[in-house]
């Protein structure tokens, strides 16, 4: 009793056949999905990079407007 409550499971799996030609118009289905998944990814991706830029090119230029310039770094001048 306890090995038919244990072995008790679909003894069938469903098989398909299809035709190679079939097969590879799947298969190619298949992986033009998946690349339009990772060309989206990447699109995503290389927008988040130029706001990261922007950003950064924004800070940037704050910190170079709060920096004093001292005195040893201006230029100087030509006495002639």
């Amino acid at each position: 009793m306890f090995f038919e409550t244990f072995f008790d499971y679909p003894q069938r799996t469903n098989v398909v056949i299809i035709s190679d030609s079939t097969y590879k118009k799947v298969q190619r289905q298949q992986l033009e999905s998946d690349l339009t998944v990772l060309q989206s990814r990447a699109n995503r991706h290389r927008t988040a990079l130029k706001e990261l830029e922007q950003a950064i090119g924004s800070k940037e230029k704050e910190i170079a407007a709060l920096t004093p310039v001292e005195p040893d770094n201006l230029p100087s001048e030509s006495v002639a």
